[in-house]
């Protein structure tokens, strides 16, 4: 089964993320989706973040290509799904 990261675009999109996937795993965030703090405590529980260092715009469809292209770089073969 190959891997599947997460690229999470907004707060709201991290909300409803985190209600079905209860379960740590590997997430990519815009700038804006998690603080400092709020990540620093889900680590601890197993979360693995990267956090992009600028806000991420879900309307705006060849970002988010982008931006999942550069996930897919970092994770070669893995499935990036986007919430």
């Amino acid at each position: 089964m190959r891997a599947e990261i997460w690229l999470i675009t907004s707060r709201a999109a991290w909300e409803t993320f985190k209600a079905r996937q209860p379960t740590p795993g590997d997430v990519w965030l815009g700038a804006d989706v998690l603080s400092d703090v709020e990540r620093a405590r889900l680590q601890s529980t197993g979360w693995k973040f990267s956090v992009f260092v600028d806000v991420l715009d879900p309307s705006d469809g060849e970002d988010i290509a982008d931006r999942m292209n550069t996930v897919s770089e970092h994770h070669p073969g893995a499935t990036v799904l986007v919430a």
